[in-house]
């Protein structure tokens, strides 16, 4: 399994918790059930209707801070489809007009390793984007 079909086998299953703010800093996780994750830890926003929701550069300390409310607006939406702009950046749609734009932009010259991962929970499958833009296959156990 390639690490694309893992986003297109979750396609219309209901993103049922999104991990954002706090010690996470920009930081966020979204879960469908204990199948699948996304870990983003490189620069993301969210937009409905072309109008920016939010994204990793805004206050995110409390549950109550801009990124984290804004965020959490996705949980409990299903994922309608997906676009890849290239091997390492992407976009999530979601119901009701979201989407999740995800840029890999941490660099070898950056404090955070990775840019993202995608895991596969039920097949023991974890894809991650390094900072030197290397994807690597490895088990999510």
């Amino acid at each position: 399994m390639k690490y694309k079909e893992i986003i297109k086998n979750n396609i219309n299953n209901t993103l049922t918790e999104v991990i954002a703010g706090g010690g996470n800093g920009s930081i966020i996780t979204l879960c469908i059930n204990n199948s699948f994750r996304l870990f983003v830890s490189c620069a993301w926003k969210l937009t409905k209707n072309n109008e920016i929701i939010t994204g990793c550069h805004e206050e995110s300390s409390n549950d109550f801070s801009p990124m984290v409310k804004g965020i959490k607006r996705i949980e409990g939406l299903k994922l309608i489809s997906y676009s890849y702009h290239s091997d390492f950046d992407f976009t999530i749609f979601f119901e009701e007009n979201y989407q999740l734009s995800i840029f890999a932009d941490n660099t070898k010259r950056s404090d955070i390793d990775e840019n993202w991962s995608i895991c596969d929970i039920d097949n023991n499958l974890n894809f991650t984007l390094d900072n030197n833009f290397i994807i690597s296959k490895e088990t999510y156990w």
